[in-house]
């Protein structure tokens, strides 16, 4: 399965980047790469993204490498979500890396329930 894909949920497209089950910071590193030319071939502020992070660990230079993703792509993305933030040190690292590269996540526990809320972030105004 591609790690980095987009779906169509209700007529509306969604990146979905799937870091689930991740444990090699390698792995996370080229799906991050991919994940940079996808949503930086997207028009300015129409992106919508939704991470699942589940049963993901990433150490210190995977979260680096996060946050430069996040502010990189900022300008292509109208709303984010992400999914499987499990651990109390998933909480942690997922608000040090929103907060440093200054961009806002909404948190789910259910993936379907992040699409609906994105797809409703793509289709209204801002």
């Amino acid at each position: 399965m591609k790690r980095v894909r987009t779906l169509e949920h209700r007529g509306t497209e969604i990146v979905h980047l799937d870091f689930s089950g991740i444990q090699d910071a390698a792995e996370a590193q080229e799906i991050m790469n991919t994940a940079q030319t996808v949503i930086a071939a997207i028009p300015e502020r129409t992106g919508l993204t939704l991470t699942d992070v589940t049963d993901a660990t990433f150490d210190a230079k995977v979260a680096e490498a996060l946050w430069k993703l996040l502010r990189a792509n900022k300008p292509h993305v109208r709303a984010a979500a992400v999914v499987g933030i499990g651990t109390e040190e998933q909480r942690m690292l997922f608000d040090l890396v929103t907060h440093q590269s200054r961009r806002r996540m909404e948190v789910f526990d259910d993936v379907e329930r992040a699409k609906d809320w994105l797809v409703e972030r793509g289709t209204g105004a801002e």
